[in-house]
């Protein structure tokens, strides 16, 4: 039996490496690859392997592994990761960026209709049996602002696109990509984007110039009827200004999906708030992730023997 070059270490929940190692078998038959069980199986393993599929992988792990090439990521997000630690050791980095981004454009558009049609204040009245006829409006009238136009912020736009809503945001360089925006602007512009926004969709990854970017100066720069939604990360908007806007009506909404702390915490305002959608961060959540993320992986590894560039690399 060849030895295995690939691992899952015990940081991926046992269940959740059952589901990927058998889709990694299923679409790689020969992909040498192993299970670590518990630490000292990962220790052990770690003698033999060139390539790591994980969430986490602590720089103490990557010191250990001496033949360690290749870290893939399962996740799009790479702000909880020491990239630092894994360049220095010469390995590189590779994330799931872009598997997320259908079933996170999806939940934006339930968010859009939730809010446009008043399907969210039916839901509030429910409970009292209240009949209060209303009217609806069509997402086709309004401006989608999307912070952050990459994989996701492009399909948000050409899902919502699809529906004849106009679509504008923005992208640190808007040279690259941008797909599916009808207008595209550089990250300095935010302001532009701001003041014609209908809904305000946070897209973009968390890092240190976008930790708190949107405060109480962008949230006021907003329409009072916009809505603000966030798929990204809880820490690029600061709460308790977004709190402050809405409890001062100054935004027609949130629909949150993203917080700073999680679980968003009991005595959170947020909870109680008629216009404010809470979600447990799963917006990205689908039944097509892991066969995804192994495609990403079979790829990668494919890649990584033939010395060719690697999908989605980070450092």
């Amino acid at each position: 039996m060849t030895d295995p070059r690939v691992l899952l270490p015990h940081q991926v929940p046992a269940e959740a490496a059952d589901e990927l190692s058998a889709e990694l078998r299923a679409q790689a038959p020969d992909l040498p690859i192993a299970v670590a069980a518990d630490e000292s199986e990962t220790e052990t393993l770690l003698d033999d392997v060139e390539g790591v599929v994980t969430w986490e992988f602590g720089p103490e792990w990557i010191e250990r592994a001496d033949d360690l090439e290749w870290i893939h990521v399962l996740s799009a997000g790479v702000d909880h990761f020491d990239l630092d630690a894994a360049e220095s050791a010469g390995v590189r980095v590779t994330n799931a960026s872009g598997i997320h981004a259908e079933p996170i454009a999806e939940q934006v558009v339930c968010y859009a209709f939730l809010f446009e049609r008043g399907i969210l204040a039916d839901l509030r009245r429910q409970p009292s049996r209240t009949w209060e006829r209303h009217d609806g409006e069509e997402i086709s009238d309004k401006t989608i602002g999307i912070v952050g136009v990459g994989a996701i912020g492009s399909r948000v736009a050409e899902r919502l696109g699809a529906f004849g809503a106009t679509t504008i945001g923005t992208k640190r360089d808007p040279t690259t990509g941008g797909d599916g925006v009808d207008e595209l602007y550089g990250a300095q512009d935010l302001d532009v984007v701001l003041d014609r926004s209908d809904y305000l969709v946070i897209a973009c990854p968390l890092t240190d110039e976008t930790e708190g970017m949107i405060g109480e100066a962008e949230l006021a720069a907003l329409d009072d009827e916009a809505v603000l939604v966030n798929i990204a990360r809880g820490e690029i908007v600061d709460e308790d200004a977004l709190v402050d806007a809405l409890e001062a009506d100054e935004l027609g909404g949130a629909a949150l999906d993203a917080f700073a702390e999680e679980p968003l915490p009991e005595d959170s305002p947020l909870w109680t708030m008629d216009d404010v959608v809470v979600t447990p961060h799963v917006s990205g959540t689908s039944q097509f992730l892991t066969d995804r993320n192994a495609a990403l992986v079979v790829e990668n590894w494919a890649a990584l023997q033939a010395g060719e560039a690697l999908t989605n690399r980070v450092v």
